[in-house]
């Protein structure tokens, strides 16, 4: 919403005056005769406001190992990109200079593996197993990610996610 307030993005503006590769976008339609994907126009332009309210019907597909088909929504991780091309910074950079740094909070990263100190304090995992818990063996994600995961990667100290959210609800972020 920063880049919002500072005029560098529009909430109901068509997204491909930043992103002009998503100009005239196909979405999917259905599927042949032969299970092949088929697409058709969008109706519609592709606006930053459902992209930031997570309702947007861009996704990714997975199957995952239990076997069944799951969907998230790539809208945050859009956001990310969009952020970065307008402000020319790295997420990571964005985040501390114009967040991080606002509300004095250090203990946040998008690379666990470049912070030791704030690794070793990372929750355990648990997960159920008959009447007991067992430590998870297989994380969510991983702990070396490339780039900055802008739906979910952030590291972070419930204090510091506290200090944030102060300076959300105080305006020092807006």
């Amino acid at each position: 919403m920063q880049c919002v307030e500072k005029g560098l993005l529009e909430l109901d503006s068509d997204i491909s005056t930043v992103f002009p590769e998503w100009k005239d976008p196909q979405i999917l339609m259905g599927f042949n005769e032969k299970n092949e994907p088929t697409f058709g126009p969008a109706t519609k332009a592709i606006t930053l406001r459902p992209l930031n309210n997570h309702s947007t019907n861009l996704s990714c597909l997975s199957l995952e190992n239990d076997g069944c088909i799951h969907q998230e929504s790539t809208g945050p991780e859009s956001l990310r990109h969009k952020i970065e091309r307008v402000t020319s910074l790295k997420l990571d950079e964005y985040m501390k200079r114009h967040i991080f740094d606002a509300v004095s909070v250090k203990d946040a990263t998008f690379h666990l593996d470049q912070r030791g100190d704030l690794r070793a304090r990372k929750v355990t995992n648990w997960k159920r197993s008959g009447q007991g818990l067992d430590k998870d063996k297989s994380p969510l994600y991983s702990e070396i990610i490339e780039g900055d995961l802008g739906g979910g990667g952030l590291y972070t100290t419930v204090n510091e996610l506290l200090k944030i959210y102060h300076g959300i609800l105080t305006a020092q972020l807006l």
